[in-house]
């Protein structure tokens, strides 16, 4: 007896960047997606709802974040940063390394 064999793909980090935007809905026209995480606090979440508000064929889930470790894309909370001073560095942004939380409790 064979097996079917599945497999269930997700895009991750919608939402963090144009690139990523582009590449998620290049795979999305392309059939290898269903299933897309999006990072609401970054900074081209906007742009993501833009490309992909009339979607209904796509699953859609909320990608949490409490660091922003890429080098030249940085974001923050929702909130406004001051009202959530322990997640945040005094710029108002995340810190890269999920390591602060060890001298920043919560």
């Amino acid at each position: 007896m064979r097996k079917e064999i599945s497999i269930i793909t997700r895009a991750d980090d919608c939402g963090s960047n144009h690139s990523a935007n582009i590449g998620i809905q290049k795979a999305i026209e392309g059939g290898v997606l269903k299933n897309i995480s999006i990072m609401a606090t970054c900074p081209s979440v906007e742009e993501a709802a833009r490309l992909f508000i009339q979607r209904t064929d796509i699953c859609f889930g909320l990608h949490f974040v409490l660091n922003a470790e890429w080098d030249n894309v940085k974001w923050g909370p929702v909130s406004n940063p001051f009202e959530v001073p322990t997640l945040t560095e005094s710029n108002g942004l995340f810190n890269q390394h999920p390591r602060y939380f060890k001298g920043h409790q919560c």
